[in-house]
């Protein structure tokens, strides 16, 4: 398999890999209502055009609900717990912003686990549960760094921090969302990458997705919410990831059209019969044992699962552990 892109899957029984830190990106406070992509991406907008470019009736209503959304002030804060607002903000958010930079690219697993967290946002109480298993992630991280003597330690911007604590209120702007995306690509660097590094060196494994999302619903992040991570893959070759909660979906960046589109309900591409289906992640609201159900493409290319419990997982020096029972614990779909 090749893997390539903003996102790869998982590889039964290979070493791990090294993983990246991502370089501290310079902090942006503004960014325009349509932002564009960074001139110095390079190959951004080839890349674009194989990342997720839906096809069909799919494309077409993700194309006429994009362009019927509602622009706003990427600075003006909205209420999580109202939908509508909540959806246009997401609308004006997606993953190649200025804010991220050269990221920007490469940034569907860290946009897609950002969306995840907003779309459960939807009461201030658990608004604040979310940003603070965040923040108790990045904290923990921190203090090993320190301990560790790290040459790169995760720091948060002063932005990125802002970002946070209005999350913590229950209302996040646009650029607090685009903040959101580059702190969970700082957390997700930190996982182990599953066994293969990504060609370009960027962008998220589904090992390092999953048991980021593992560590934050252990620390109480989507309480009651039934979360998924699809991802897929495109003709061109390209992975991407995209979320649904309670049958809200999101897409951080469809087609070559600098936005995000957010829908009703996950498009027929992430259904795993389809031939581009890579895996997914799915986090149980009905069990006890705070279920994670992870599939991906394994052995003769068939889906296979593994169904691990995210509580065993909550501290971020677990994150090697959930690699592990990733690989071992997997079984072929029947």
């Amino acid at each position: 398999m090749k893997p390539v892109g903003g996102g790869q899957p998982v590889v039964q029984n290979q070493a791990v890999g090294s993983t990246a830190v991502a370089e501290p990106q310079k902090e942006t406070e503004q960014v325009s209502n349509n932002p564009e992509p960074s001139k110095n991406n390079g190959a951004v907008a080839n890349q674009m055009k194989g990342e997720m470019g839906f096809n069909g009736q799919a494309q077409a209503a993700a194309v006429a609900e994009r362009f019927h959304s509602t622009q706003m002030n990427p600075n003006q804060p909205v209420d999580l717990s109202n939908k509508e607002l909540r959806n246009d903000m997401l609308r004006n958010a997606p993953q190649i912003n200025p804010i991220a930079g050269e990221n920007g690219p490469h940034a569907c697993g860290c946009a897609a686990m950002a969306n995840a967290l907003i779309l459960s946002s939807d009461t201030p109480e658990k608004a604040k549960a979310n940003a603070q298993a965040v923040r108790k992630s990045v904290d923990e991280i921190a203090a090993q760094d320190k301990t560790n003597h790290s040459k790169v330690p995760l720091k948060l911007t002063g932005a990125e921090d802002a970002a946070l604590k209005r999350m913590e209120t229950g209302k996040m702007s646009a650029n607090d969302s685009m903040h959101l995306q580059q702190i969970m690509y700082k957390l997700g660097q930190r996982a182990p990458i599953g066994g293969i590094s990504n060609p370009s060196g960027d962008g998220l494994s589904t090992s390092q997705i999953a048991s980021t999302m593992a560590m934050l619903k252990g620390k109480g992040a989507f309480e009651g919410n039934s979360v998924t991570m699809h991802c897929q893959r495109s003709d061109t070759g390209f992975d991407h990831w995209t979320t649904t909660v309670d049958g809200t979906h999101v897409n951080s960046q469809a087609g070559s059209q600098n936005r995000s589109v957010v829908m009703g309900g996950p498009p027929a591409e992430a259904n795993k019969n389809n031939q581009g289906w890579q895996g997914e992640i799915w986090l149980n609201p009905n069990s006890d044992k705070k279920e994670i159900f992870v599939q991906f493409r394994g052995a003769e290319d068939k889906p296979h699962e593994a169904v691990l419990e995210s509580g065993k997982y909550e501290t971020a020096d677990k994150m090697w552990d959930f690699e592990q029972d990733l690989k071992t614990k997997n079984r072929p779909v029947k």
